[in-house]
C-alpha cells in the first residue's frame, strides 16, 4: 500500500502560492475584458438615444437646416468672388484705354493732315501736342519720370552705362540721361539710362 506524500506547505497547513497567484491574475484578466468592453459597449453606443424628446430632434433638423444654407451661401459668394476677379483682370485697363482714346484721334488727324503738309514744322507741332497730351493723361495715373541732369546718381533710380571725368559736375553727377526712367507712384517701372561724372 503506497501512501500519496503531501507538499511542506500542504503539510503545515499553509495556503500553496501559486495557486493564490494563479487566481490573482486571473481576476486581473477579467476585470481587464470587463473594461474593455464598457468602452467598445460606449463607443458604439449612439450620442442621442432613439428616444430624444421631439424638441431635441427638432432642434436638431433646424441646425441642420441652418448649416445647409450657410454652405450653400458660401459656395454662391466663392463662385461670385472668382467671377469678379476674372472680369477684374480682364478688364483692368479699360479705363486707362477709355483715357488714352483721344490721344489716338489725335494722331489719326495729325496723320490726315499731314499727308496735305508742305512744312516739316506743321509735323513737328503735332508730335509735341500729341506728346504732351499723352504725358498729360498718364500723369493724372501716377507716372512720373526719372532723371535729370544735375542730380545725384542713385542706383535705385539709375543705370549708369557711361563715366565721364567731369570739372563742371560733382563727384558721381548725373551729366546726361540717354533714356528716361519712369515711376508708377512709388513702383520703378524703369530705371533712367544715364552718363554719370567722376572725379577728374
Amino acid at each position: 500500500m503506497s501512501l500519496k506524500q503531501s507538499s511542506p506547505n500542504q503539510a503545515d497547513g499553509q495556503p500553496d502560492h501559486n495557486l493564490t497567484e494563479d487566481r490573482s491574475e486571473a481576476e486581473t484578466q477579467e476585470n481587464t475584458w470587463s473594461d474593455d468592453a464598457s468602452e467598445d459597449e460606449l463607443a458604439e453606443e449612439p450620442i442621442l438615444s432613439k428616444s430624444a424628446t421631439p424638441e431635441v430632434s427638432e432642434e436638431l433638423a433646424e441646425s441642420k437646416d441652418r448649416l445647409l444654407r450657410l454652405a450653400a451661401e458660401y459656395d454662391n459668394y466663392r463662385k461670385r468672388t472668382i467671377r469678379e476677379k476674372d472680369e477684374l483682370a480682364r478688364y483692368a485697363s479699360a479705363s486707362l484705354m477709355e483715357k488714352l482714346l483721344p490721344v489716338l484721334d489725335t494722331i489719326e488727324r495729325g496723320v490726315l493732315f499731314n499727308e496735305k503738309a508742305e512744312s516739316l514744322d506743321s509735323v513737328r507741332e503735332g508730335l509735341v501736342k500729341v506728346h504732351r497730351q499723352l504725358f498729360d493723361i498718364l500723369e493724372r495715373e501716377g507716372l512720373g519720370t526719372i532723371a535729370e541732369a544735375g542730380e545725384p546718381f542713385d542706383a535705385n533710380l539709375h543705370m549708369a552705362v557711361m563715366q565721364e571725368a567731369s570739372d563742371q559736375y560733382p563727384d558721381q553727377t548725373v551729366i546726361q540721361v540717354f533714356e528716361k526712367g519712369y515711376r508708377l507712384k512709388d513702383k520703378i517701372l524703369r530705371h533712367a539710362k544715364v552718363k554719370v561724372s567722376t572725379e577728374g
